[in-house]
């Protein structure tokens, strides 16, 4: 529902036609989700487009003729007044047209319309070619990693070559290996490049074996194959595999969680900081501005929203947006501000292995649902070990891409590309 509400705000900006409330609806809407905002330069750009092939058909259809000098100094400047967008402006301007498409087909004749349309087919074509190759061809380079195997109940051992491995939670699979599964009890999750692979015990299944099996596959969409590059391809060419949507705007305190929208109505608080230093936090809502908001001084992350005594019995509502504003304490002018949004489920989960937690780090990556400080939630109550196995860093990498945080991602990439990372051997 919120997909098709972006997409209906969006368009109804691009007419001209959205009040001031829906606009601000919109703001909300891409402040919550990065990838919108490319999402909206990107139609921003088609519309433009299309006032240029609609320039072009006309043309095909007069007389060319030359403009008067003064008059094209006049035409240059309406359109800078018109379409110009002042360098460095924060909020998102969708340029505004009304009626495009009478606009675009009504201006010339059919035989340039075909023309038109085959140019555009032709260019669409090619960028969509062009951007499955960049996503595709990296995996099919030598040293892409072959899998992992998650461990959700029971014990299981990895058999590899002359070696026997105890399963701990996560480990990554090579092609030689041998996932022995102990009991009836055991359950366990393959994870190879063709999709997903439920396994239960007793028995023993080598890679090969498990290729072979049925598989589900969520790697089907730009955005998780996106998740398929992060997940599987060498640590040395993350850098080519364009993982960082747009880097956020700058801000000197990073938010992880809350962040985009959660299902949580008490959200794990989690960001940037820096030892010996204390933090001062602040929550509004954004629907509600007399509601009181939730204040809290000298915290440091992760803060459990529950341990904040001052907020007792005062969850946040389902469906809210909300502001969160973060500072180091005594620096107000450090303060980074965010805006998330609640969905209309509670999502409230009780202790869990770090085998599940990173299957619902997963599973909220991999159906893009939008909720990057859930990810981010998830992830920060891993045990040491295991937040520190490459499938943990490796999920972690694309959050991190998703948010926009190009600076951390790159630690994390570099972290991969070292190999600073339990690795399958680690106990």
């Amino acid at each position: 529902m919120t997909e098709e509400r972006f997409y209906t705000l969006a368009a109804k900006m691009l007419a001209g036609e959205a009040s001031p409330e829906e606009e601000k609806e919109l703001d909300a809407l891409v402040t919550s989700r990065p990838e919108r905002q490319r999402e909206l330069l990107e139609l921003q750009q088609a519309d433009r487009d299309l006032r240029e092939f609609g320039l072009v058909a006309a043309a095909l259809d007069t007389q060319q003729t030359t403009v008067p000098a003064d008059r094209l100094r006049e035409l240059k400047q309406a359109v800078r007044t018109k379409f110009g967008t002042p360098a460095g402006k924060a909020r998102i301007q969708v340029a505004r047209s009304t009626t495009l498409l009478e606009r675009f087909l009504g201006r010339f004749s059919f035989a340039s319309l075909v023309i038109v349309l085959g140019a555009v087919a032709l260019v669409a074509g090619l960028v969509l070619w062009r951007a499955n190759s960049k996503l595709r061809a990296p995996l099919e380079q030598s040293g892409s990693v072959t899998g992992y195997v998650l461990l959700l109940d029971g014990h299981a051992d990895l058999r590899r070559d002359d070696s026997v491995l105890s399963i701990k939670d996560v480990q990554r699979l090579k092609k030689s290996d041998t996932v022995d599964l102990a009991s009836a009890n055991t359950r366990a999750l393959v994870l190879i490049p063709q999709g997903e692979i439920p396994i239960t015990g007793p028995g023993k299944l080598s890679l090969e074996q498990l290729e072979k099996l049925p598989n589900k596959s969520r790697f089907s969409t730009s955005q998780t194959e996106r998740l398929r590059l992060a997940l599987f391809e060498p640590a040395d060419n993350l850098a080519h595999t364009n993982l960082v949507l747009a880097r956020r705007a700058s801000q000197s305190i990073p938010l992880y969680s809350p962040l985009g929208e959660t299902a949580s109505q008490a959200p794990l608080l989690l960001w940037g900081s820096e030892a010996g230093k204390t933090y001062d936090l602040t929550i509004i809502d954004e629907l509600d501005p007399g509601t009181p908001a939730w204040h809290t001084s000298n915290s440091v992350p992760p803060l459990r929203f529950a341990d904040v005594k001052a907020w007792e019995g005062r969850a946040l509502r389902k469906s809210g947006l909300y502001q969160v504003r973060v500072s180091e304490t005594g620096q107000p002018l450090s303060a980074s501000t965010y805006t998330f949004r609640t969905l209309g489920e509670n999502e409230s989960r009780g202790a869990s292995s770090a085998a599940e937690s990173l299957m619902r780090a997963y599973d909220l990556l991999a159906s893009d649902s939008g909720r990057l400080g859930d990810v981010f939630a998830e992830l920060a109550a891993l045990p040491a070990p295991i937040a520190n196995s490459e499938f943990a860093l490796r999920l972690k990498l694309f959050a991190l891409g998703q948010a926009g945080y190009r600076e951390e991602f790159e630690a994390v990439e570099s972290q991969l590309q070292k190999g600073n990372y339990r690795s399958s051997r680690s106990p």
